[in-house]
């Protein structure tokens, strides 16, 4: 296809989700999560991060969306004002002076308390990089799923035994 053609077809997906997501009806509760949601400078692709942003609102997830060509500077700032749970960024196609190890390097290492989500195919192809201990590597959007339920269903575990610890 022409890449007029595939242009316009993710302009119309975009309007798409950013109309699901405005329509989206949902209330932050003490089960919810806070995501600091981004893609770094020298990245353009912004489908998936949205479709990422619409599944954690669903689900009834705070989420902090920066959009794409964030700096990683600014994500010290944001960071601090609303204290995110998690940070979540998708690496599809990173056209940036910034090698991918160094990018992924510097958010573990900064964040050594925070549970970074990283995917895409420049983060799920690459069989060299060195993940450290904090970051998580979703390998498909089911993957985010899979992730989000095993939250809800650690949240309510740690739910029962704090209510379990209370009646002793």
């Amino acid at each position: 296809i022409h890449p007029a053609h595939e242009h316009f077809i993710s302009n119309l997906i975009r309007q798409r989700l950013h109309v699901a997501i405005d329509n989206l009806n949902y209330s932050v509760t003490s089960e919810s999560r806070k995501f600091l949601v981004f893609v770094p400078t020298g990245e353009n692709h912004d489908i998936s991060i949205m479709f990422a942003n619409y599944v954690l609102r669903s689900r009834g997830h705070e989420v902090i969306y920066l959009g794409t060509q964030t700096p990683f500077e600014d994500l010290y700032t944001i960071f601090d004002m609303r204290k995110p749970d998690f940070i979540f960024s998708i690496i599809t196609a990173l056209n940036s002076n910034v090698s991918i190890q160094t990018f992924i390097n510097n958010l573990g290492k900064h964040w050594k308390d925070t549970e970074i989500l990283l995917s895409g195919n420049q983060i799920i192809n690459r069989k060299d990089l060195k993940i450290p201990e904090n970051v998580n590597v979703l390998n498909s959007p089911m993957a985010l799923f899979d992730f989000l339920d095993q939250l809800k269903d650690n949240l309510k575990y740690k739910k029962t035994i704090q209510n379990f610890s209370s009646k002793k």
